[in-house]
């Protein structure tokens, strides 16, 4: 248990609840990465290699890859040399032709270990600990070229029923697809100028993340967003970024590369608003790591490929009503090479996806949603004035005093003296009105539980605006002045994520579960509350949401007659 200050809570909030987000997207598991062997092509200038990871009941379909110990060890009969074998490999295994020259394969490596735990989505590689992954067979091979082809050609040449094949290639450090299964033939068109655009034949084979350029526009409330992922190299057709000949991007040259890329971009795609165009103003500009599931700005800065490395910048528009009718975002950078340009428009509802091209060039965003979520700040009870407050701590004292007072009264009536019995029961009363006075000034249940609720979400609105001075302004509603500058700069802050390129979370909802008065002072009341909370950020064209729960002691304060929050002590936080 710890106590902190508001803007600590909220730090912790939305730095945890974001950083294991769920995307909203779509994403069908990849079953190809139950392969029993996962086939890995790297296609460079000299050679295909290929790296297998042969599963223990395929090593019969692969035992011409096997060493003759491994193979009598393993009690699978063999005939010829161990070249041989390879060579055989070569012709009824995988093929490798390069512009119909069939290739031949050579053994660098083989050697037992545990399988690689690849994402179910993505393949991407994923850690384990020691042990528990089985065990498979690792083998290197090599198809050696005399040149660079214009085609490569991958076939499942296995007589009778074919191993499930799980496989990927990369050309130049550029993945070609997706993980997929290898079946007949495959035929890969080779890029060399610009690896990014190599492409199978086959349509099913067509990477999700394929388009060099992509753009986003998002409305919300209060803001209109607009994100382009691009690769410098695109963009180096347009301006000189210092890339020609270049095979990496080394750190101390990628400063200057987003500073030129941001300023280039910073009139192009414009943005119309109802009609009206709006310079848009540069929120951040970030080198990024993207996957199949999510998009990371690359902290700390890394050397990067020249053909694989991305870059997502985003840009802010000024928007003076909750929730405009109309946005247009046009796309004006295509060329040879960029024909085709994905983009999405997303709102609450969700991401509308779509291809921009020359003859349609207009990402275009309407306002069809007919009960939009606009939160409106929540009244909060009215605060009792400075005496009743005072009144309030003494307020069963006044309840016993009058007791007591009524009780001696009685007794002074019953020894005969009248006058004086009649003034004690007559402050008696007096008191017991005091008290009744001071009762009904104090917040019920009811209202007590409508005081945090209000106050929570009070304080989570202010952030869904984007000027500084209407932040502070709406912050100032909820939270006491000895701490709102510093709610205002940490909150901020940890809104602005840094993984996601200075994408902003929204708190979308918060229900309050419960709510128990601790202690009272002469100018607030201490109460602990529980309540979740929804919140959700979109970047890139996705949409990331997170739930949790937390349980906290809130003390709240009176301040110019108005309830604020003056601290909070988190006690439980969990993901829901």
């Amino acid at each position: 248990m710890k106590r902190i200050g508001f803007f600590g809570f909220l730090t912790i909030f939305l730095l945890g609840a974001l950083s294991q987000s769920v995307l909203a997207d779509a994403i069908v598991r990849n079953q190809s990465m139950d392969s029993e062997t996962i086939a890995e092509f790297y296609v460079s200038s000299d050679a295909v290699r290929l790296e297998l990871e042969i599963g223990l009941g395929d090593l019969r379909k692969f035992s011409g890859l096997l060493p003759s110990a491994l193979l009598s060890e393993l009690g699978i009969g063999f005939t010829g040399s161990y070249a041989d074998r390879v060579n055989a490999f070569g012709e009824t295994g995988i093929q490798v032709l390069a512009d119909d020259r069939l290739l031949s394969p050579v053994v660098e490596a083989v050697a037992g270990r545990e399988r690689v735990v690849r994402d179910e989505v993505t393949g991407q590689p994923v850690e384990v600990a020691d042990g528990d992954a089985e065990t498979v067979v690792h083998v290197s091979l090599r198809y050696p070229l005399t040149s660079r082809p214009d085609q490569i050609q991958i076939l499942n040449r296995f007589s009778g029923e074919l191993p499930t094949i799980g496989f990927v290639v990369y050309h130049d450090g550029v993945y070609v697809n997706d993980f997929r299964f290898l079946w007949r033939s495959q035929v890969l068109n080779l890029d060399w100028d610009d690896p990014w655009y190599s492409v199978f034949e086959a349509r099913a084979l067509l990477r999700k993340n394929s388009s060099a350029m992509s753009g986003f526009i998002y409305v919300e409330p209060y803001e209109v967003r607009k994100e382009v992922v691009v690769r410098p190299k695109d963009i180096q057709r347009w301006i000189d970024l210092g890339l020609a000949g270049k095979d990496i991007i080394p750190v101390e040259q990628q400063a200057a590369i987003k500073q030129q890329v941001a300023e280039f971009l910073r009139d192009k795609q414009p943005v119309t608003i109802d009609g009206v165009a709006v310079p848009g103003e540069l929120a951040s500009a970030n080198f990024l790591r993207r996957t199949l599931t999510s998009s990371q700005v690359i902290d700390p800065p890394e050397p990067l490929n020249v053909n694989s490395a991305v870059m997502g910048l985003i840009y802010v528009y000024p928007v003076d009503i909750a929730l405009p009718q109309d946005v247009k975002m046009t796309w004006d950078l295509f060329d040879d090479k960029v024909t085709r340009v994905s983009g999405s428009a997303i709102d609450e509802a969700g991401p509308l996806p779509t291809y921009l091209e020359p003859d349609y060039p207009v990402l275009h965003w309407q306002n069809f949603i007919k009960n939009p979520t606009l939160r409106e700040y929540a009244d909060l009870p009215a605060a009792p004035s400075a005496v009743l407050r005072q009144l309030g701590l003494y307020q069963w004292l006044l309840v016993v005093l009058a007791a007591t007072v009524f009780i001696f009264g009685v007794y002074t009536l019953l020894r005969k003296q009248r006058s004086q019995g009649a003034v004690l029961i007559g402050a008696s009363a007096v008191l017991m009105v005091v008290w009744f006075v001071t009762a009904a000034g104090q917040l019920k249940p009811d209202e007590q539980r409508e005081l945090i609720e209000g106050l929570l979400k009070n304080t989570y609105l202010a952030f869904d605006y984007r000027a500084e001075g209407d932040v502070y302004d709406a912050l100032d509603r909820s939270v006491t002045g000895d701490l709102l500058t510093q709610v205002y700069i940490e909150t901020r802050q940890s809104l602005e994520l840094a993984s996601q390129g200075g994408a902003r979370a929204k708190v979308k909802e918060i229900e309050l579960v419960d709510v128990s008065p601790r202690a009272q002072s002469a100018n607030g009341m201490s109460f602990e509350a529980q309540w979740n909370v929804a919140a959700s950020v979109g970047h890139w064209g996705h949409i990331h949401q997170r739930n949790n729960g937390y349980r906290a002691i809130l003390d709240v304060a009176v301040e110019d007659g108005v309830w604020k929050l003056m601290n909070i002590e988190v006690l439980e936080e969990r993901r829901l």
